[in-house]
């Protein structure tokens, strides 16, 4: 099949405009708190695979929220078969799209957009994240972050919250911030991936990455990263690292991720 997608994109149809709560949804799975009902829905997933660019076999909605400490996403997978979802896998960084129905989320938070956070979860609420680099070139799993996911199985289908504190992200420190973004579902019976920002076979994976096609949030403002002095106690590309830095996350996590910024750039 000729590689049409990225031809036919235009970029002003993915943007996600965030609202700010003051009260966080409450995180059991179900997404039945009424705050969910005030953020946009996305909607409308294409397939990368089998039928590259066709609309997804089963609906999804994907909602957006934040407050002053956290980001919230929300997914309802709709499933005319709930019995036959798979939700094998209950351990942190384990093997999700060879075992299970999952979803995920790529997140790019500088301008550039050449790299991004990478959230995967399944109906149980199983996490794995990566720190990728150069438009998915490079990518550290060996990453793990901060954050809370949590999901469920019932009679529409499933589906899965969660909650990333802007503490976990590196980001610039400014009013309001906009940040690249995409969102996926695999769908393991069918060996279905469907892309918000659609992707090509050409691309592969790492198309979920290459921010230049679209996929933007935007709205979040007065947002603050933590502060925190970071030292590189190990050789890293022939050599030592100190810096100040806007992040509380462990000390070789924004160290690696600078390394996947700088990496092939």
């Amino acid at each position: 099949m000729i590689d049409t997608i990225a031809i036919n994109i235009n970029a002003a149809d993915f943007n996600v405009d965030v609202v700010k709560v003051n009260t966080p949804p409450h995180l059991d799975g179900s997404l039945d708190d009424p705050v969910w009902q005030q953020a946009q829905m996305v909607t409308n997933l294409l397939q990368h695979e089998p039928a590259e660019g066709e609309p997804a076999t089963l609906k999804t909605e994907i909602r957006v929220l934040y407050d002053e400490n956290k980001i919230y996403f929300g997914f309802i997978c709709y499933d005319p078969e709930p019995d036959k979802i798979n939700a094998r896998e209950l351990k942190r960084d384990g093997q999700l799209w060879q075992r299970n129905d999952m979803v995920s989320v790529a997140v790019a938070t500088f301008e550039d957009m050449r790299d991004a956070y990478y959230f995967q979860t399944n109906p149980q609420g199983a996490r794995r994240d990566m720190l990728v680099g150069q438009e998915g070139a490079n990518l550290n799993g060996d990453w793990n972050a901060i954050w809370e996911a949590k999901g469920s199985i019932h009679d529409l289908g499933w589906s899965v919250e969660i909650a990333i504190p802007f503490k976990s992200f590196r980001f610039p420190n400014k009013e309001e911030q906009v940040w690249g973004v995409n969102f996926s579902r695999h769908i393991l019976r069918a060996r279905e991936d469907a892309y918000w920002v659609p992707i090509s076979r050409k691309d592969g994976f790492q198309g979920m990455f290459k921010f230049g096609k679209g996929g933007r949030l935007r709205g979040l403002r007065n947002i603050k990263p933590g502060r925190s002095v970071e030292v590189l106690p190990y050789t890293v590309l022939g050599s030592l690292g100190e810096r100040q830095t806007t992040s509380t996350t462990p000390v070789a996590t924004d160290l690696e991720f600078d390394m996947l910024r700088d990496l092939g750039g």
